[in-house]
């Protein structure tokens, strides 16, 4: 059996299931692996691997991990693989056209939605802000124009009530099992052009995303911002000059004040008014500097947020 041989290019945890699903093929051979450098993370600034370099260690996989993909060293350790697929899942540098003419047969990427749409760097919380119904993956090949090449395969989801990790997981889950029909059937496929007329973007999202403004946003918009942006970085708000998280809430029909961001209760439940007379309830909260609380033991130590005025 002739081995599809393959160099792997990606950073996240979303790539992580892709990666371990090419090297479970029996017909797929992960000749290299290229991430991102380690960098400092969280409070201690410590030097952190991305996902994908824990499990290509594990693997025992070769790895490179270079600040400029595109410089010439790079391009010879490629192209003495000579691989015949390039596969590029949220990488995070962009291609040049020397990287995309290594592969044999094609440089294909794992984008995860149905392009043309949310093209760019944060799609599925941008299907998921958009209140979209349905998502996807797309297995396009690589141009150099971003997110604009040939579509081979596409697969779709329903992307109602889960929040982003739960579906990041599935879409993973979904775009791996793609992707190996892809890289097998390859020489069978006639690839669609994407209809560049039709395509939307997206773009890197950034922690002041998260800051919610309940004078300007209804509580189906807020709802839908804490289910993009769970996990990271979260929906907040001000309270008496510290950042508040909102870490669990659900929308409401209740009303219990008329000012937008006030902060009322009803028997033992507690909720913020928004827009348009509508409300969220909020279910546990995390101050700024201070573990997550359910709102009722907060309330405990906090009795002046009842009757206040998120900013």
């Amino acid at each position: 059996m002739n081995k599809i041989h393959v160099v792997f290019m990606g950073t996240p945890e979303f790539a992580v299931p892709v990666l371990q699903g090419l090297c479970e093929d029996p017909r797929i051979e992960v000749d290299m692996v290229v991430t991102q450098p380690d960098r400092p993370a969280n409070r201690g600034k410590i030097l952190t691997s991305p996902p994908v370099k824990v499990l290509a260690e594990k693997l025992s996989l070769t790895i490179v991990q270079p600040d400029n993909v595109n410089g010439d060293d790079v391009i010879r350790m490629i192209a003495g693989v000579a691989p015949d697929f390039i596969i590029v899942v949220a990488y995070g540098q962009i291609l040049s056209t020397k990287i995309l003419a290594l592969a044999k047969k094609e440089v294909l990427n794992l984008h995860a939605s149905l392009l043309p749409k949310y093209r760019g760097a944060s799609p599925i919380q941008a299907a998921i802000l958009a209140g979209e119904k349905k998502t996807g993956v797309s297995i396009m090949g690589v141009r150099k124009k971003m997110d604009s090449g040939p579509v081979y395969r596409s697969s779709s989801t329903s992307a109602d009530d889960k929040n982003f990790i739960e579906l990041s997981e599935e879409l993973t889950e979904i775009g791996t099992k793609t992707l190996v029909k892809v890289i097998k059937e390859f020489s069978k496929l006639v690839p669609s052009e994407q209809d560049h007329s039709k395509a939307t973007y997206c773009k890197k999202v950034d922690k002041t995303d998260g800051l919610i403004s309940f004078s300007e946003m209804d509580s189906n918009e807020i709802f839908r911002r804490f289910k993009a942006f769970y996990g990271w970085p979260g929906v907040f708000a001000e309270w008496h000059e510290k950042r508040i998280l909102l870490s669990g809430i659900s929308i409401s029909d209740v009303q219990c004040g008329n000012q937008s961001g006030a902060v009322c209760r009803i028997d033992d439940n507690v909720y913020v008014m928004a827009k348009n007379s509508s409300s969220i309830e909020l279910k546990s909260v995390k101050l700024e500097g201070k573990k997550e609380l359910p709102i009722s033991e907060f309330l405990r130590g906090h009795r002046d947020f009842v009757g206040s005025r998120l900013a």
